[in-house]
Formats: C-alpha cells, structure tokens, sequence
C-alpha cells in the first residue's frame, strides 16, 4: 500500500482491529499480576505455618532432650565386663561390691542388660540403671581407681545429642592429630592454639573420613579405660589448625551407648556395632533442623 494513499480511515480501521488485541493482552496481564498476588499469598500463609512448626519442633526437642536426660540419669555403661546374658546381674553386683568396694545389693540395680553384636574375644557393653543418683556417682568416682590393665571402664550413659557433640569433637581431633597441632577440649569447646570452636562452628566444616571415624573410636576407647570418658576439664591435644576442623559423620544409631529407641545413646567410645542409621545421616538430619530453628 503506498503511504500517500493511506486516508485516515484506512488508520482507523487498522486500530480497531488492533484495539482488541491490546485489551486481551492486558487483561491477561491483569490476571497474571492477580495470579502472581494470591501466590504470594499462599507462600506467606505457608511461610507463617512453617515457622510455627519450627517454633514447635524445637520446643519438643527441648522436652525430648529434657525427657531423654532424666531417662539417663541414673544410668552407667560398663565396658569389658565378663560374663554371659544370664550372668550380667552377678557380674555388675560383683564388680560393684568386690572390685569398687561400695555397699551395693541386688535392690540397688533397678535393670542391667547387654547390648551390641557379639564379637569374639570381646565383652559386650553392659547398661545399667540403677536406683538413686548417688550410687551411680560412687561407681564413676570409684571406677577411676580400677587398676590399669582390667579392660573394664564405665561412663555415664550420654543423651543422643550429648553423644553427638563428642563424636564431632573427638573425630575432629583425631583427624588433626595428624598435624601435630596442639588443642584441648574444655566445657564443651575446642580449643586450637589460642582460637575458639563450638561444635557449632564444626558443624560448618567438612566432613572426616571414615577412617578417622574408626580411629576415634578406638582412641576414645583406649583413652577413657578406668575412667568416665569425655571429662569437660580432661585436656585433649593435637588438632589440626590448617583446616581447624572437619565435621565427623560417622554412625551414630547403633554406635550409641543404648541398644534402640527406648534407651537413647551413650558415651563417645566405640559402643555398639555399625548397623542401622549412620551418623552420617543423623548428622545432616540434625544439621538440617537446627538450620531450620535459627
């Protein structure tokens, strides 16, 4: 069509054909801006009912582990008892009485069983319960003299995330021991050539092989005979200041110092044997969660 020939009714018969158009696609703008408005809607309504449930899933965490300390109040784990099943409650009664020379009858033990996989050439861990909390801090005071060489040591039974807490700290620093760089544990904190670590701040580190993991059971182990393991005040040495430290995850289920659910885990020696859930797993679900309620 040539331009000069273009009347001013050619130009308004090409905008009404236009105008149409132009009033579908605003009006799907508007509905998109409306759609876009009540998804906003929807995600502040499921940000607010998330946020609910964070507030009450921590608060239940803290009744668990408020719950879960008082189920392990009375309770000790004894490592390289002899004996069999049927024998247990001889053998702790025994140990008690002849070996920590502390009064002790059959009243004073509510419940004692073992627990773990039997593994040949080795006892398996014994947990106990006993009837006040006096007599468990007899046995810890007394179990610090038994003499060097009798295999048995006992340490209190630890909440699952007590027990947690250790792991990291003592797999952080058998993967820094290899470094030569000294560092203590003290209330709960690493120290590393003057710096400060919280299991927090390990939290935030890589992971530790599994090798690691091993070798830190096996050092607890040795390092806690004839005495309650994981003393806040016992200094601990050597870590790894280059990389300051990295998370060790590592199993945790049945590592615990408790045989299932109804007992909760236990201290940070090698406890139970690798089956089930891995720290691994139970780490990043705790990592998750505490992410989740900050």
């Amino acid at each position: 069509m040539d331009m000069h020939s273009v009347t001013t009714k050619d130009v308004y018969a090409l905008l009404s054909t236009i105008a149409p158009q132009i009033a579908t696609i605003q009006s799907d703008i508007v509905a998109i801006r409306n759609d876009l408005q009540n998804f906003k809607s929807d995600i502040d309504s499921i940000n607010v009912k998330v946020t609910k449930l964070e507030i009450e899933n921590k608060k239940l965490r803290s009744k668990l582990q408020t719950l879960e300390s008082k189920t392990k109040k009375y309770s000790l784990i004894i490592y390289g008892l002899p004996g069999t099943e049927e024998s247990t409650e001889k053998e702790v009664i025994d140990l008690v009485s002849n070996k920590l020379k502390i009064s002790f009858e059959q009243k004073d033990l509510r419940d004692c069983f073992r627990f773990g996989k039997t593994i040949e050439g080795k006892h398996r861990p014994t947990s106990i319960e006993l009837s006040t909390y006096s007599i468990k801090q007899s046995i810890l005071t007394q179990a610090r003299k038994l003499p060097k060489g009798s295999g048995i040591f006992i340490s209190p039974e630890y909440t699952t995330e007590e027990y947690i807490k250790r792991k990291v700290l003592h797999s952080n620093l058998i993967a820094a021991r290899k470094k030569n760089n000294s560092a203590y544990i003290k209330g709960g904190i690493l120290y590393v050539n003057g710096d400060k670590l919280t299991y927090e701040d390990l939290l935030e580190q890589e992971e530790v092989d599994e090798e690691v993991e091993d070798e830190a059971d096996k050092d607890l182990e040795e390092a806690n005979e004839n005495k309650p393991p994981c003393n806040p005040q016992e200094k601990v040495h050597i870590f790894n200041q280059e990389k300051k430290c990295n998370i060790h995850q590592a199993e945790i289920g049945t590592i615990s110092a408790s045989p299932g659910a109804s007992t909760g885990s236990g201290a940070i020696s090698k406890q139970q044997p690798k089956s089930g859930p891995t720290t691994r797993n139970r780490l990043n679900s705790l990592k998750k969660t505490q992410k989740n309620s900050t």
